[in-house]
């Protein structure tokens, strides 16, 4: 059917729809027929059609308020005339029953499920715009309306806001434009109401109507069917009296089955039940971290959390120290006065959080509404990485959630998470299974939460019970299926597709499948909009048929708007402008939201707009290589260009990156991808790498890398890969991968290429924690003497001091390390090395150390830490200061040694190197035994023992235990004998020959003093 004609199907279906048996074989059959067959009725222009519109809208407030919704009023040939040529005027009861409140929902809701689905979208706009000519009384009440209705379409679907503004015309009595004195189409924004009648009308005492209640949801017009049992399921939940039981919910079932939709519908019920609720639909890239995620969930309940919000800014500033408070980008508020607090006081250069909470708690506490009782435990986390961090940002979530519950006096709370399977978008493995959602099955179990509701959907049912056999008691698992026949059948007659045979084949061709049967439901639309005669033929076939008959509807450009915003994960009005200006789709960007109304895309609070993932792998199964291959890169140099700004965050790079590899690696084989993230996007990978982001590149990585890295040898993504391996405690797969790569290689010829001594070196460096002295020495002594010392020069000073930094002085050969330890001073003054300078002079004041010269080693520690912080190298400042630590420790000045210790102890977890981490939580352990706090030692040494077991450091653990048997000694006069004798064997087996001397001490009942070095 035509557009005209489609009109007079919702006029005379909407009064069918309300006539009893009797009246409609006695006024609507003939009505009907008189009606469609007149000349008038096949040539009403757009402005005529309003009218239609208006008048069906007013006949059935008429119909519900004076006939008891029994029947309309009776509408013969006369009533029909009148009504095609604009002669019949506003009946003065029907004007009198709409502005009785009590109408105004029930017409509302008629208008929406029955009015707007059928007004075609190229008229939509036009009758918006006729509306702000309605609304008069309140000069700005329509275009508050019309405002509403273009730019908060997220809040509430347009037919709710049409249906408002309809309402609120009719129950002021305003006036119906005369349509015989328009032109044709569409006047934008101009009133036609004239003004004899406003000054009549605005006389008159206008009714009071109450519409702040109504309207705030409606059943969708596409009604949701055959979920009552899922829906039940949940509203006896809310209905029930919290704390809850079982307060876990999975909506579970294949793609398209409606999960999302029956989300959106619980959501509609829980605003109507006044429960106030959040969400987060993972759809979103964007959203897939708990970071991300867990603001976005505090924006939509839109309120402050303030101790979130404090852990969020401390996370914000460990990852992004360039960043001040006048950039943009910050996660909320409160992050912009953190910031302006801690850049404008004299905070650690060595660590920008740390003391940041307390000064928090001085300025802000009592604007924030802070609690003393949290303090400490945000404090804690100006220690913490970025990473540990954000792992426990679900804690204070959950914590202000529940304060934000007693403030408002909440008695429950519901958190919906959607299309939950996508935080797998990498793959579901035995390492992840249980990991990628641990922040919400966190706060699902926390009891401070239990008045909370967790409704969660996606496409495989919850896993929680490997975890704990607990959860059975608490999840309860719901999967949806396709829709009954039945159902599916009253679902097709409320779309007003009323052909029995239509709907049957319908109905076999999708069986039953919501997804296949908005589809269909929208191909049927789109023919009638272009005159087909519609059979049940177009509806034969499987999925597939379906969907391809649906292109087949389409207009050229509409195919083509399709065809190429498949490709991206997601898009907004500009990559929708983009990429349909650099494809020459034809199609109008000012139809932005007319693209948007089909059923399979869904709407992101955003502004981002996702298209359901049947319909994007089904459009790219038919997009030709070439064609598919140039929309990828577009995507990638959008998202390159996002990536180039000098001062950028780390979330958002972290995402515009995501996106960037997501099409790289659709338009490259596996080879080609790797090499043009070697040739363009390796300083994106080591940005993040500095960042602390090792976590987040392994997974986008190391699969691949695992499986192609024999071919990456020679490149910097290979070494770039081997650190990370390595930084993640991994230490042997990381030797065993360089080995593997070197065993290609000759000795010599090793030795006159960079890159491979590089690794060489690395190799050496990661096996210092759990491979014998001895053989170190022999591995770099082997290379040491073929290579170009003035052509290599950093490779050759790394090896001098690993030779005397981390094997004579180890071995107790203090004379040969030191000896090399001044070889490497001389070089690098001549060469500007500041680096390796600091690192040198460390080890020659641990040298001095060993052999009781600490006035000198003090004085070179001071020296190298002015260098230090000159050159700005904090971590060299870092490993200087715990040296200096120890020097205060050794000459018996404890106090000042622990004082010193718990202020770097922040840098060691924002440096993030968890050997180092180990390494002061020894240090504040041996401070703690030779102070006698016997107690706090333990508690240290136990931190730094699981951190040395995590890693397999084998020199940690060693000293570790001699500490803890040392600690023991002196508490209890005892010591256990076997385990001293095991830590020399092992010592001895490892060539640690000073540490075996002083384990040899402690069987021999000596307390004294051990000195600690930092390998």
């Amino acid at each position: 059917m035509s557009e005209k004609l489609l009109t007079m199907r919702s006029f005379g279906d909407a009064m069918k729809f309300k006539m009893s048996k009797a009246a409609k074989k006695k006024f609507f059959d003939a009505s009907k027929a008189a009606f469609e067959h007149r000349p008038e009725a096949t040539e009403l222009d757009a402005s005529k059609q309003e009218v239609l519109y208006g008048l069906l809208f007013e006949s059935l407030t008429y119909t519900l308020q004076q006939t008891d919704g029994k029947r309309f009023p009776d509408i013969g040939k006369v009533w029909i005339s009148e009504t095609i040529n604009n002669k019949k005027p506003l009946h003065t009861e029907i004007l009198k029953a709409a502005q009785r409140t009590e109408a105004v929902n029930e017409v509302a809701v008629y208008f929406h499920e029955n009015l707007v689905p059928n007004i075609p979208k190229s008229l939509l706009s036009v009758v918006v715009d006729s509306v702000a000519g309605l609304v008069q009384g309140d000069a700005t009440l329509g275009k508050k309306k019309i405002t509403s209705l273009k730019s908060a379409k997220e809040r509430k679907a347009a037919a709710d806001y049409l249906a408002e503004v309809w309402v609120l015309a009719v129950c002021i009595g305003a006036k119906r434009p005369n349509c015989s004195q328009r032109k044709p189409g569409r006047q934008k924004n101009k009133s036609t109401v004239d003004n004899a009648t406003i000054k009549t009308q605005s006389k008159e005492p206008q009714p009071s109507v109450d519409l702040s209640g109504i309207l705030k949801s409606h059943v969708s017009a596409k009604r949701f069917i055959n979920r009552e049992a899922p829906r039940k399921l949940f509203y006896d939940l809310l209905k029930s009296e919290a704390p809850y039981d079982k307060n876990v919910i999975m909506y579970y079932g294949i793609g398209g089955i409606g999960k999302s939709s029956l989300i959106k519908n619980l959501k509609v019920y829980t605003e109507e039940k006044n429960v106030q609720f959040s969400s987060v639909d993972f759809d979103d890239p964007a959203l897939r971290s708990p970071y991300k995620a867990l603001i976005s969930l505090e924006k939509k309940i839109g309120t402050t959390f303030p101790h979130f919000d404090i852990a969020v800014t401390l996370c914000f500033i460990k990852r992004n120290p360039e960043f001040s408070f006048h950039d943009s980008g910050l996660p909320n508020e409160i992050s912009q006065k953190i910031l302006k607090l801690s850049q404008s006081s004299d905070v650690s250069l060595y660590s920008p959080t740390s003391g940041l909470t307390s000064q928090v708690y001085d300025v802000f506490g009592n604007d924030f509404g802070l609690s003393e009782l949290m303090k400490e435990q945000l404090i804690e986390l100006e220690e913490c990485s970025a990473t540990d961090i954000e792992e426990q940002l679900p804690m204070f979530f959950a914590v202000d959630l529940c304060r934000h519950m007693m403030i408002k006096q909440l008695d429950k709370f519901v958190l919906f998470f959607d299309t939950y399977e996508l935080l797998w978008e990498k793959g579901r493995g035995e390492e992840n299974k249980l990991r990628n959602d641990a922040w919400i099955r966190m706060m699902a179990d926390m009891d401070i939460l239990n008045k909370v509701i967790f409704v969660l959907s996606g496409r495989e049912k919850l896993q929680w019970e490997l975890e704990s056999k607990t959860w059975l008691d608490k999840v309860q698992l719901v999967q949806l299926d396709v829709l009954a026949p039945n159902f599916a059948k009253h679902y097709l007659s409320l779309c007003k597709i009323e052909s029995e045979s239509i709907q049957n084949s319908i109905i076999t061709a999708s069986n039953g499948h919501p997804y296949y049967l908005d589809l269909c439901v929208d191909t049927y639309y789109k023919l009638q909009n272009l005159n087909k005669v519609i059979t049940p033929d177009y509806f034969e076939g499987g999925f597939q048929k379906i969907q391809e008959r649906f292109f087949k509807s389409l207009a050229k450009n509409e195919v083509e708007v399709l065809r190429i915003l498949s490709v991206p994960r997601f898009y907004d009005f500009e990559i929708f402008e983009i990429m349909n200006s650099r494809f020459h789709t034809g199609y109008s960007i000012t139809d932005f939201d007319n693209f948007n109304a089909f059923s399979f895309i869904k709407h992101e609070p955003n502004s981002k707009y996702i298209i359901h993932a049947l319909m994007r792998d089904e459009i790219k199964k038919h997009i030709k290589h070439e064609i598919r291959e140039s929309i990828d890169v577009c995507m990638i140099n959008y998202y390159r260009e996002k990536l180039s700004p000098e001062k950028i965050t780390v979330d958002d790079i972290r995402f515009y990156f995501s996106e960037l590899l997501y099409h790289l690696e659709a338009s490259e084989s596996q080879e080609q991808y790797l090499a043009r993230i070697e040739a363009e996007y390796i300083s994106i990978v080591k940005r993040l790498q500095i960042s602390g982001e090792t976590k987040y590149l392994l997974e986008q990585f190391l699969d691949l890398f695992n499986s192609k890295y024999s071919l990456l040898g020679g490149t910097e993504f290979f070494a770039v890969m081997t650190d990370m391996i390595h930084l993640s405690g991994k230490y042997k797969e990381a030797v065993g991968l360089i080995t593997e790569y070197l065993s290609k290689f000759q000795i010599d010829e090793i030795a006159h290429d960079g890159y491979r001594l590089n690794l060489y070196i690395r190799r050496i460096h990661h096996q210092m924690f759990y491979v014998p002295l001895q053989t170190l020495h022999d591995d770099l002594k082997i290379v040491i003497d073929l290579v170009d010392q003035d052509k290599y020069v950093a490779q050759y000073c790394e090896m001098l001091f690993m030779l005397g930094a981390h094997i004579y002085l180890p071995m107790g050969n203090f004379e040969d390390a030191s000896y090399y330890l001044q070889k490497i001073n001389a070089i690098a003054t001549d060469n500007g090395l500041s680096g390796l300078l600091c690192r040198a002079m460390r080890k020659q004041a641990e040298v001095y150390c060993a052999n009781g010269k600490y006035d000198i080693a003090e004085n070179i520690c001071n020296d190298a830490l002015h260098i230090a912080t000159d050159k700005t190298l904090w971590r060299y400042a870092f490993y200087l200061r715990c040296i200096l630590g120890e020097i205060k420790r050794l000459t018996g000045k404890t106090d000042e040694a622990l004082v010193l210790f718990n202020e770097i102890m922040p840098t060691a977890v924002s440096l993030g190197i968890k050997g180092w981490i180990g390494h002061v939580h020894l240090a504040l352990g041996n401070c703690y035994t030779d102070l006698g706090l016997f107690d706090s030692a333990i508690k240290s040494y136990d931190e730094a023992r699981n951190i040395y077991l995590e890693i397999e450091q084998k020199w940690g653990e060693l000293n570790l235990e001699t500490a803890y048997q040392r600690a023991m000694l002196i508490s209890t006069d005892s010591t256990d004998f076997e385990e001293l004798q095991r830590l020399k064997v092992e010592s001895d087996e490892m060539g640690y020959n000073v540490l075996s001397e002083k384990i040899q001490c402690l069987i021999a009942g000596d307390k004294s003093i051990i000195r600690f070095e930092y390998l």
